[in-house]
C-alpha cells in the first residue's frame, strides 16, 4: 500500500516537470529536478554536520552523507532522464556541483581527522569522483567519455598513494570494470569495428596508459587485489588494442570487408580469449566468494565464445577447406594464416606462461590448442608457399616438392622439442619430440617414397632403417645423460 501511494504522489510530480519542459523557450525553467537534488544536498549536509558534532556513529553518517545526494541524482537519472527535460549540458551542471560540495567537505573532514585517520574523508573524495564520472558520461562522446572515466581512475590511485586512502581501491576496481565493459559492449568493439582508428587508438591506448600508469602509482603499495585488477586489465586491453589495429590494417590494405572471413574469426577468438583470461587472472584475487562465482561464469562464456570464433576459422571460414571466402591476403609467410592461427595460439602461449595460478588441466587443454593452431598454421604456410592463394583448398591435391616441405618441417619441428627437453630436463616435451621425428619418418615410409622407383626406393628403406634405430638410440641416451624432473 505504501509503495504505491508513493508512486501515485511521485507520478504527477514526474508529470509536471516533464511537462514545464515542452511548454516551449519563453517558459520558465524547470526547477524541479534542481530541486530535488538541492534537498539531498541539505540532507548530505546534516548527516555531515552530524558525524562531525562527535556523537554516536561518525563513519556511519559520514559514508551517508556521501551517499545521499549522489543517490537522489542517479534515481533521477534512471527514472526521469532529466537531460530530456533540461538538457544535457544544464544536467551535468548538477554533477559538477555535487563534486564542488564533496570536495568541501572531504576538506573538512581531513582537518578534523588529521593525517592519522583518512576514512571518513575517503568517502567524500569517492562521491566526488563519483559525481565527476556523472557529468563526464552526460556530455562526452564515445571515446572521449571513456577517456575521462580512465582519467578518474588515475586520480584514484593518485590520491590513494598520496593520502593513503585504501577505499580508493573500490573507484579503481568499479572504475575497471566499467571500462572494460565500454571497451567489450558500449559502444564496444562493433564501434572499434567502424571508427576512425585515431579514435580507437585514443579509446582504448588511453586506457592501456592509465591502467600501467595506475600500477605505477600503486607499486610498493599492499593493494593486492587492486593491481591484479589493473594489471589483467592492462594486458587485455593491450591484447585487443592490438587485435584491432591487426584488424583495421587488413581491412584498409585489402579494401574489402573481412567481417566474414578466416583472418576476422582468428581476430575474434584472440579477443574473447584475452578477456576469458583476464578473468582467469583475477580469480586470484579470491577463491571463495560469489564473485569468484561471476569471474569464473564469465570466463566460461568469453572462452565459449573464443573456442566458437576460433571452429569458424577451421572449418567454414578455412582456405584449406573452402574456397568460396575471401583467400589468404598478403605474401608467403606474412599473411593472415598467421592472424587466423598463430596470433589466438600467441595469447593461449602467453597466457599459460604468465598465470601461475591456472589449474593443471587448463593448463594442459591451452597448451594442446596453442600447439595444435601452431602446427596447423606451419602446414598452411606451407601449402600456401607452394600452392598460392588460390590452390590453398585441400581437395586440389599436393605437389610433391610440398610433401617433402612437411617432412622437413615436421624434423625441425621435432628437433627442436628434442633440445628443448634436454635444456629443461623434460620428460613429457622429450617424448612429444620423438613423438613429431617419428610421425616424420613414418610419412617418409608411408607417403613420400611411394613416388620412388627402383634403388633409390631400396636406399631411402634404408636410411628409413637407420634412422629408426637411430631415434631409438637418442632416446635411450637421453634418458641416460639427462635426468628428467617432470612427470613422466
Amino acid at each position: 500500500m505504501l509503495i504505491v501511494a508513493g508512486q501515485a504522489s511521485w507520478t504527477p510530480v514526474r508529470r509536471s516537470f516533464e511537462t514545464a519542459g515542452q511548454a516551449g523557450p519563453e517558459a520558465a525553467f524547470p526547477i524541479t529536478a534542481s530541486a530535488l537534488i538541492g534537498i539531498a544536498l541539505l540532507l548530505s549536509a546534516l548527516a555531515a554536520w552530524r558525524s562531525l558534532s562527535k556523537g554516536n556513529y561518525p563513519i556511519i553518517w559520514a559514508a551517508a552523507a556521501a551517499v545521499i545526494a549522489p543517490m537522489m541524482a542517479i534515481i533521477l537519472e534512471m527514472v526521469w532522464n532529466p537531460s530530456d527535460v533540461i538538457g544535457e549540458y544544464p544536467w551535468a551542471l548538477h554533477g559538477a556541483v555535487l563534486a564542488a560540495f564533496m570536495v568541501f567537505w572531504a576538506e573538512r573532514f581531513a582537518k578534523a581527522d588529521g593525517p592519522d585517520d583518512r576514512l571518513r574523508m575517503s568517502f567524500f573524495v569517492l562521491s566526488a569522483l563519483a559525481s565527476i564520472s556523472f557529468a563526464l558520461v552526460m556530455i562526452f562522446s564515445s571515446a572521449a567519455l571513456t577517456l575521462a572515466l580512465a582519467v578518474t581512475v588515475v586520480v584514484a590511485a593518485a590520491l590513494d598513494r598520496k593520502f593513503n586512502l585504501w577505499p580508493m581501491s573500490i573507484f579503481i576496481n568499479v572504475g575497471v570494470v566499467t571500462l572494460g565493459y565500454r571497451l567489450v559492449a558500449d559502444p564496444g568493439l562493433g564501434w572499434a569495428m567502424d571508427a576512425p582508428v585515431i579514435k580507437v587508438i585514443v579509446a582504448y591506448g588511453g586506457v592501456l596508459a592509465a591502467f600501467i600508469g595506475c600500477l605505477w602509482l600503486l607499486r610498493g603499495k599492499d593493494r593486492a587485489s587492486v593491481q591484479i585488477m589493473l594489471d589483467s586489465a592492462a594486458w587485455s586491453v593491450g591484447g585487443v588494442l592490438v587485435s584491432l589495429l591487426v584488424f583495421r590494417a587488413i581491412d584498409a590494405a585489402t579494401g574489402v570487408d573481412g567481417d566474414a572471413s578466416h583472418w576476422s574469426m582468428g581476430i575474434y577468438a584472440a579477443i574473447w580469449f584475452t578477456l576469458a583470461l583476464a578473468q582467469v587472472q583475477r580469480l586470484q584475487i579470491t577463491s571463495q566468494s560469489w564473485m569468484s562465482q561471476v569471474r569464473m561464469v564469465l570466463g566460461a562464456i568469453f572462452a565459449v565464445i573464443g573456442l566458437c570464433a576460433l571452429a569458424l576459422a577451421l572449418t567454414l571460414f578455412s582456405p584449406l577447406f573452402s574456397g568460396q571466402y575471401m583467400k589468404v591476403v598478403g605474401p608467403p609467410l606474412f599473411n593472415t594464416l598467421g592472424v587466423a592461427y598463430l596470433l589466438p595460439a600467441l595469447v593461449l602461449v602467453v597466457g599459460w606462461m604468465r598465470i601461475q595460478t591456472i589449474s593443471a588441466l587448463l593448463r594442459l587443454g591451452m597448451q594442446g590448442l596453442s600447439g595444435v593452431l601452431i602446427t596447423l598454421w606451419a602446414f598452411a604456410i606451407v601449402r600456401h608457399f607452394w600452392q598460392g592463394a588460390a590452390g590453398m583448398p585441400l581437395y586440389k591435391g599436393m605437389s610433391q616438392p610440398e610433401l617433402y616441405s612437411y617432412t622437413i618441417a615436421l624434423l625441425l619441428i621435432g628437433s627442436a622439442l628434442f633440445y628443448q627437453s634436454m635444456a629443461r630436463h623434460s620428460a613429457v616435451m622429450r617424448k612429444v619430440g620423438l613423438f613429431v621425428i617419428g610421425a616424420a619418418v613414418a610419412k617418409v615410409f608411408f607417403i613420400d617414397i611411394s613416388g620412388l622407383e627402383g634403388l633409390t626406393r631400396v636406399f631411402s628403406l634404408l636410411v628409413l632403417g637407420l634412422s629408426l634405430a637411430g631415434l631409438a638410440w637418442l632416446n635411450k641416451w637421453a634418458q641416460v645423460q639427462v635426468p628428467q624432473t617432470d612427470v613422466k
